[in-house]
């Protein structure tokens, strides 16, 4: 009986899977949220003004960001499509080269115009593709709602976990999340700052040594340096190709710079700096934890992979501390 019961629950959370990741979504969003309103609210701001502040200054930097980032962004990369879209094509081109070796026709060179196109449309086409993320704008706005109608109630997330736990488990399932909450929140703000501050450096240092569209290559450092090992792998292939371009100075100084960054900076110093008081997750779990993401829920799944693994290693180390 029991069998048969656990069996229709995971089936209807399968089914439900969509909405269920709203919902956890924006309970990650507001459990992050939540300290910064904390913060405000310790000075004797009432908490709604606190919430309304921290989601405004949020919304405001989120279209600075869009601002400042999209005009280059997409200057460099119309001169990518224009400059190295058809070495590409005819690399690959139909009928000989690479693309006998491909199953089908690669339109590697297609999709680089097509990216541009994109970026370059300015905000509303950036904001279109961030909204369809999270699976379009009507998704977008319920999440955003609850998470912000959990940060209006003082302690909203706690509340919701309580209201989710049996009676005789709510004292231990809270002192639970609030461990949860803590390591969580700061994992999440830490690889946040680290992978800005990464593509920051990327940046200066590949314009330093005249690497072309650094900017471009900087915003993707930045943002594939959520991605444990591969990310950073990743990210240096099209930088070493277009310095492949300039020089073999360029490269080698590519390559030192990636290095630098990626494994002495970011290794040695901002994540001891920025991590001491989160979480420690092993890379490889982080990995399968996207790939799982991935499989179940497109780019949304994605995206929570690694809060969710945050919050499964939390739960699996508190278990192990109380069975040892």
């Amino acid at each position: 009986m029991k069998f048969a019961l656990a069996a229709v629950v995971l089936a209807l959370a399968y089914y439900l899977r969509e909405i269920l990741l709203l919902v956890f979504a924006a309970g990650v969003f507001a459990m992050a949220i939540d300290k910064p309103i904390d913060a405000l609210e310790a000075r004797r701001l009432p908490r709604w003004l606190a919430t309304f502040l921290i989601y405004g200054a949020i919304f405001l930097i989120f279209l600075g960001a869009l601002a400042l980032i999209l005009p280059p962004l997409g200057i460099e990369v119309a001169n990518i499509a224009v400059t190295y879209a058809p070495r590409i094509r005819d690399f690959f081109g139909e009928g000989g080269g690479a693309s006998a070796l491909l199953p089908v026709s690669f339109t590697l060179a297609g999709l680089i115009q097509n990216l541009s196109g994109a970026i370059s449309g300015g905000a509303e086409r950036a904001v279109q593709i961030f909204f369809a993320l999270f699976g379009g704008t009507a998704s977008f706005i319920v999440l955003l709602s609850l998470a912000f109608f959990l940060n209006l109630q003082d302690r909203g997330v706690r509340r919701f976990v309580h209201a989710l736990t049996p009676r005789a488990r709510q004292v231990e399932a809270l002192e639970l999340f609030g461990r949860i909450e803590a390591k969580v929140s700061a994992w999440l703000w830490g690889r946040i700052v680290i992978s800005a501050i990464v593509g920051v450096l990327i940046f200066l240092g590949l314009y330093l040594i005249g690497v072309p569209y650094a900017f471009t290559l900087g915003v993707l450092s930045s943002v594939l340096n959520f991605i444990p090992f591969i990310g950073p792998v990743i990210a240096a292939i099209p930088a070493i190709f277009l310095a492949a371009s300039q020089s073999l100075f360029a490269v080698v100084g590519t390559l030192i710079i990636f290095f630098v960054v990626n494994q002495v900076i970011e290794g040695f110093v901002l994540t001891p700096l920025l991590m001491k008081r989160a979480l420690d997750l092993n890379p490889f779990l982080l990995l399968v934890a996207l790939l799982i993401g991935g499989q179940l829920a497109g780019l949304l799944g994605v995206i929570i992979a690694l809060p969710a693994a945050a919050i499964v290693f939390v739960l699996v180390e508190e278990y192990l501390r109380s069975r040892g």
